[in-house]
């Protein structure tokens, strides 16, 4: 079986149990009937796609982060600012994505090409955990006689790790140590002998120029021309003459208290070769008839 899990995972622990996780599996791995028995077993935050590939694209992308922005509206205080982080996987960067962001409140951040592994909470502190779990669970996934058993099998597996494994991580320690937390905070040593650096950077704040994206993108991929616009400007509260933190867009003053969003996705075949994404837990966000309404609202059906 091969799937794509798009996950998100956030420094506060209350919010983390509330956001949307995402399970893609292809039409020809998974039946209809299948998908609807698996619905029913579902936490309310996690979703099960059907699509024609189990590949992640822009638009499912783009409506996850609409789901993500019904939920943080529900359960986010006002005066708390989302900061939205993600690689540069090339679906993560396309107009559409930014503009959804921009309409639900969320700031961007992303992750430079070639350095996910290095600074993306999801990739430095929760892929191992995840997949020894999975593979654990997935070590009877064929029965004596070497036959897969059902994909449901499989589906069942991974939300179990999503609610056991990853809820129990406190991710706000890993965004600290990666350069996601306050100015003062230290740096992992892989990350300070990686970019030769003793201690956080520091760098105003202000809106990233076109040449930056131009750097942090992966090669050959231009900067799409309506990304600029699509940025947020950056509140005046912001605007300190004083230095802030540089890779977490700086931490935001007491009135713009929040919490950073990691979000990664990544494709998982069936055992051995498990390497699924790290996704955060899965207790309910709304009843059973709020969670389809979500999900019709989403486009996530």
């Amino acid at each position: 079986m091969m799937f794509t899990l798009v996950a998100l995972v956030c420094s506060d622990t209350t919010l983390q149990t509330k956001l949307p996780q995402v399970i893609i599996c292809c039409k020809h791995s998974l039946s209809q009937a299948n998908a609807l028995l698996l619905e029913d077993e579902l936490p309310d935050n996690v979703f099960l796609l059907r699509r024609e590939t189990h590949w992640n694209s822009a638009k499912d992308f783009e409506h996850l982060i609409r789901v993500l922005g019904l939920v943080l509206a529900q359960h986010v205080p006002a005066n708390w600012q989302p900061i939205f982080m993600m690689d540069c996987a090339k679906i993560h960067l396309q107009g559409n994505v930014f503009e959804a962001l921009q309409d639900n409140g969320i700031w961007p951040l992303v992750v430079p090409a070639r350095l996910t592994w290095l600074l993306q909470p999801l990739d430095t502190a929760g892929f191992h955990k995840f997949k020894m779990y999975v593979r654990r669970l997935a070590a009877n996934f064929f029965d004596p006689n070497g036959v897969e058993k059902p994909v449901v099998s499989m589906v069942r597996y991974v939300v179990e790790a999503i609610r056991k494994v990853l809820q129990g991580t406190r991710w706000a320690s890993v965004f600290e140590a990666n350069g996601f937390g306050n100015v003062d905070g230290d740096l992992t040593t892989m990350i300070k002998t990686e970019l030769r650096v003793r201690c956080m950077p520091l760098v105003h704040p202000a809106l990233p120029s076109e040449r930056a994206l131009k750097v942090m993108w992966p090669r050959g991929m231009p900067v799409h021309p309506n990304l600029m616009h699509a940025l947020p400007p950056l509140p005046a509260a912001l605007a300190l003459p004083a230095p802030a933190a540089p890779l977490a867009l700086a931490p935001p003053p007491p009135a713009l208290a929040g919490a950073p969003i990691d979000v990664d996705d990544d494709e998982a075949a069936h055992p051995p070769a498990i390497a699924p994404v790290a996704p955060a837990p899965g207790v309910g966000v709304h009843p059973s008839a709020g969670r389809r309404f979500v999900r019709k609202r989403s486009g996530l059906t």
